[in-house]
């Protein structure tokens, strides 16, 4: 009986266990005209126009990994919430290509939103990292590492 008892809380225990949410990764200073990184669920502050940016998740990546021959590769795609001083959070989805190093372009492509604009700055997706080698890396939505921008549009 006594080791049913013992078993039967371990259950439990591994159940609140695996239920719990983890940490969130911890909130950054950044400063606009200046790169920051951001990890998924991660925020950043830029104190001085009083702009949260988070990057919510990938929601998926159809780029070509680097160990594979593609006829063609697309684009990454992901979403981030914005929010300016205590006002409303609004979420965009953005989108970008890169090249094998996570560089997003500076052009713009035409149906490819890798930017928003969002009281009076731009928000800019400057690299996805990492980089896919096979199909399994794409799988690692939590190892993403994303790259931005803010600066003031004129």
């Amino acid at each position: 009986m006594k080791t049913k008892v013992i078993f039967s809380l371990y259950i439990v225990l591994v159940f609140i266990t695996a239920c719990q949410t983890s940490t969130p990764p911890p909130l950054l200073t950044a400063a606009t005209n200046t790169d920051f990184v951001l990890a998924p669920e991660q925020t950043a502050f830029i104190p001085d126009i009083g702009l949260k940016i988070k990057f919510v998740a990938i929601s998926s990546d159809e780029r070509c990994p680097s160990k594979m021959e593609c006829a063609a590769s697309g684009p990454v795609t992901l979403t981030i919430s914005l929010q300016k001083d205590s006002g409303n959070i609004a979420e965009f989805v953005l989108q970008t290509f890169t090249n094998n190093n996570g560089l997003a372009p500076e052009m713009q492509f035409e149906g490819i939103q890798d930017r928003v604009e969002y009281e009076s700055h731009l928000v800019q997706i400057k690299s996805v990292q990492p980089y896919p080698a096979d199909l399994a890396d794409r799988n690692n939505l939590l190892g993403y590492r994303v790259t931005f921008i803010v600066t003031e549009i004129k």
